[in-house]
């Protein structure tokens, strides 16, 4: 009863408090488990390590709070066995429901079958399960139906229903035979329980036996002590010596240990530091000798470019003056051209004039009837004609070959711009088709050139682009010097290209037919200077963005 696990519990506090009993005598009774359990949590480990007067109130608390589970797990036995009577209430109900189902399917009426099983719930349908409650469920809703309604031929669904009722009724039984032996389980537990603890109160009756006994030896031994206590006042002094030589030792050597514990940290701490050190010495050794190797690739190129920027400056001086040189010839040629120009429109003219000479001579001949004379006339202009003829084809031939000479030096725009300017772009032979895709060809290779130098400058490093300006400035100085070349290369041309000029007749005129063709003698082109080898090579290097230079197209 629960007067009798009181007093127990009482009988049990008592024992510890006298000091008389630590644990019960029984290694397998429900206490010693208990307390075997409690003395392995962390938490009452370190609440132990205390002082022993700490220690025997720990015990006493985990007795009392072994007592208390005690009475709680009897009264959710009790509990239990409450709700397993329902249980097996609700059991019956649902019986009580299928026989009243079986009494409608032989014919018997429904009121006669609900008077026979009358149904009763003891307890909620919350303590059923999913299946339970649903059978409650539609067994109630059957039941009101039928109580409701008149006994009908269904035409052989009742045999349907009894099948199916006859299904639920045997899941209803296996449902019992389940709870049933859950219910021999925990009878079974529970009268081991009630055997451990009758053990117990046993084991409780013994110790308070052995508490009274040692009651009694304690007044004997309290004579004994109180002769010890002379002896021990002796042993406190110098046990007290000894403390305060102890209590000296532990604080040097708590102070050690934390002097221990303060190097151990340090000295971990300045490993890692030292480690992090050695990785980033490493670090800065691979960065250094990066920056060492590009200091040094940077230091040759930058010597490479200043030798290429003083040779470049050299020869732009150089180029200047010749360019000035060139200047002068080219104006002078310029000169000669308007020169040639006029020569040839006089002798544009005069062929027009002897033209209008051998008409007029024609006519007069053909009022003389002088026919063999005539005749003579006319053979003689007709030879002076050809000569004039041929002079004149022979001097666009030169001119053209003179405009072809310039365009093999690369000075084609130019020839077309002093064409334009003095005005036989008439006379000159016009560009053929082959020249045409030359120029379409050398225009779309000067496109892929600023296309490439456009993406090798997104694509350029952090280092190149600190000299971008110089390259810059080496382009334009290689540009100068190309078209400084290019200025030479022409003014040569022309110089080699020059044309003697027509003699001009200063005597009175006479007739057309007197003019030797011989007199008109045009001077070959001598050799052409080529560049020197050196500074097509400077141009062609510095020119780094192409991967090689058309060369010019003969026609």
């Amino acid at each position: 009863s629960r007067v009798q696990r009181s007093g127990h519990a009482k009988g049990a506090l008592f024992s510890m408090n006298s000091g008389a009993l630590a644990e019960p005598a029984g290694q397998n009774t429900d206490w010693s488990k208990f307390f075997a359990r409690l003395s392995r949590v962390q938490r009452f480990k370190e609440l132990v390590q205390g002082p022993k007067k700490e220690t025997g109130r720990l015990e006493e608390v985990s007795r009392l709070c072994w007592s208390l589970c005690l009475e709680d797990r009897v009264r959710l036995q009790n509990r239990l066995d409450e709700l397993n009577l329902n249980t097996l209430k609700q059991v019956s109900a649902l019986r009580s429901q299928l026989v009243l189902i079986g009494g409608q399917a032989e014919g018997t009426r429904p009121e006669a079958a609900a008077a026979a099983h009358n149904v009763e719930f003891y307890e909620p349908l919350r303590y059923l399960n999913e299946t339970s409650r649903e059978l409650v469920v539609k067994i109630v809703q059957e039941k009101l139906l039928h109580c409701k309604a008149e006994p009908v031929d269904d035409g052989g669904a009742w045999k349907q229903r009894f099948d199916e009722a006859e299904a639920r009724a045997l899941k209803a039984e296996e449902r019992e035979m389940q709870l049933k032996a859950s219910k021999l389980k925990l009878q079974q537990e529970l009268e081991a329980a009630a055997e451990r603890l009758e053990e117990v109160t046993e084991e409780l009756q013994s110790a308070l036996a052995e508490v009274a006994q040692l009651n009694e030896d304690n007044s004997r031994l309290e004579e004994a002590n109180a002769k010890l206590e002379e002896e021990k006042a002796l042993l406190e002094e110098r046990m007290a010596e000894q403390e305060q030589i102890i209590a000296r030792l532990e604080e040097e050597n708590a102070r050690l240990l934390e002097e221990k514990l303060r190097l151990e940290a340090e000295l971990d701490a300045m490993r890692e530091r030292v480690e992090a050190l050695e990785q980033e010495l490493a670090a800065v050794k691979e960065q250094l000798a990066e920056a060492q190797e590009e200091i040094e690739r940077l230091t040759t190129r930058v010597l490479e470019l200043e030798e290429l920027v003083q040779a470049l400056e050299e020869q732009i001086q150089a180029l200047e003056a010749k360019l000035q040189e060139a200047q002068a010839e080219i104006d002078r040629l310029k000169e000669r051209c308007r020169e040639l120009e006029d020569l040839l429109a006089a002798a544009e003219q005069q062929a027009k004039e002897a033209e209008a000479q051998v008409a007029a001579l024609r006519e007069e001949l053909a009022s003389r009837g002088d026919v063999k004379e005539a005749d003579q006339q006319t053979d003689m202009l007709g030879e002076h004609i050809e000569q004039l003829t041929q002079a004149n084809r022979n001097l666009k031939d030169m001119m053209s070959n003179t405009v072809s000479k310039l365009e093999e030096k690369g000075l084609g725009s130019i020839a077309d711009e002093i064409s334009e300017e003095v005005g036989f772009t008439a006379v000159v032979k016009k560009k053929t088709c082959f020249q045409r895709l030359y120029d379409d060809a050398w225009a779309r290779q000067v496109k892929f050139k600023r296309m490439r130098e456009a993406h090798a400058a997104k694509n350029r490093s952090e280092v190149e682009k600190q000299f971008s300006t110089l390259d810059q400035q080496l382009e334009e100085v290689a540009s100068a010097e190309h078209a400084a070349l290019a200025e030479e290369a022409r003014a040569r041309s022309f110089e080699m290209a020059r044309v003697q000029p027509l003699p001009v007749d200063t005597s009175p005129p006479g007739p057309m037919w007197g003019v030797s063709p011989r007199s008109l003698v045009l001077q070959p082109p001598g050799p052409r200077p080529q560049p020197s080898r050196r500074l097509s090579h400077s141009l062609r290097g510095s020119d780094s963005g192409m991967t090689g230079i058309l060369p010019p197209l003969h026609l």
